[in-house]
């Protein structure tokens, strides 16, 4: 009778199949009819990701390890992760360890991508840049770069998407190193915004090169630099860039360093500007210089904290 009964619910399509993992589901030999709906607890044991998956013929698509997943226990059959309007990341992760090419596949994937609010935060170690296309809630999430990130303007986090980002951290993989030549985040697209970011322990911890860019309550601290803003040519001039509040401690070279000659440019010294209409607006910082070059209409007031020596060069 135990049988009959399994045997029912393998086939019976309105009903969900259980797995404890993703790795339980595709080393089962069960030969699960096409459209047979599996739920599983956790992508990963402990890691949370549950899902619902769809049994689909492997033919039918092109496994990719990520969303779309072959079955090892009966080969000719395929998992295809179910997007109920957003993505989670820890849906798509196996190894944390190195998941660059998992979280840029989900980002690539869906309009808006969120990761699971847990009681710890998950961190996301990546030997690979990580180029975030959607919106995004960071929640409780790191990305950390992992030991391969090397090299002049490696950019662990590359933000392309004009939309808007909140809530995770960016840490190199060693605190006390500063690679040179690691950007921690870069944003690279106009009408872009940016809440309650934080990127730390870089070479540069900010580098922002493009217009209409706002960050409310980030953070950049113990860089080298700790943001760097810069016009690429003057036909992407760095207009109306606006960053209010956060902290930006510790920097070893510079706190803000506005037109950064050390980034290829093709700006003309004696005739451009960077660009206008900058402000840095109610940020918090110890000491380092703020550097301002070739950039007009520009306000600047921060928080120095008591026994610092702030320094402005222009």
């Amino acid at each position: 009778p135990d049988d009959a009964i399994e045997t029912l619910l393998i086939n019976d399509l309105s009903q969900a199949y259980e797995f404890l993992t993703l790795s339980d589901a595709v080393n089962s030999s069960i030969g699960f009819p096409v459209g047979k709906v599996i739920n599983l607890k956790e992508r990963t044991s402990g890691n949370g990701g549950g899902s619902m998956w769809d049994v689909v013929l492997t033919s039918s698509v092109t496994p990719n390890t990520f969303n779309i997943v072959q079955c090892v226990g009966t080969p000719s059959l395929a998992l295809v992760l179910r997007i109920d309007g957003f993505v989670k990341l820890s849906r798509w992760v196996d190894n944390y360890g190195d998941c660059g090419d998992a979280v840029n596949a989900a980002f690539s994937y869906a309009d808006v991508a969120n990761i699971d609010t847990t009681s710890s935060t998950k961190t996301y170690s990546t030997n690979t840049p990580i180029s975030i296309l959607t919106n995004f809630r960071g929640g409780t999430c790191v990305f950390k770069a992992g030991a391969a990130f090397v090299g002049d303007e490696v950019v662990l986090v590359d933000v392309y998407s004009g939309r808007k980002l909140s809530d995770f951290i960016v840490i190199p993989f060693d605190f006390g190193i500063k690679v040179p030549g690691l950007i921690g985040i870069r944003v690279g697209i106009h009408n872009t915004k940016l809440t309650d970011v934080i990127s730390s322990g870089f070479d540069y911890c900010w580098a922002l090169n493009s217009f209409s860019i706002t960050l409310i309550n980030c953070n950049g601290v113990n860089g080298n630099t700790n943001m760097s803003l810069w016009a690429p040519d003057g036909g992407h001039q760095i207009n109306a860039i606006n960053v209010l509040g956060g902290e930006w401690f510790g920097s070893v070279d510079y706190c803000f360093n506005v037109g950064d000659d050390r980034f290829p440019t093709t700006i003309d010294p004696n005739t451009q500007v960077h660009g206008a209409m900058l402000k840095i607006i109610g940020c918090t910082t110890d000491t380092g210089v703020i550097k301002l070059d070739k950039m007009i209409n520009t306000e600047i007031s921060c928080y120095f904290e008591a026994g610092s020596s702030p320094q402005q060069d222009s």
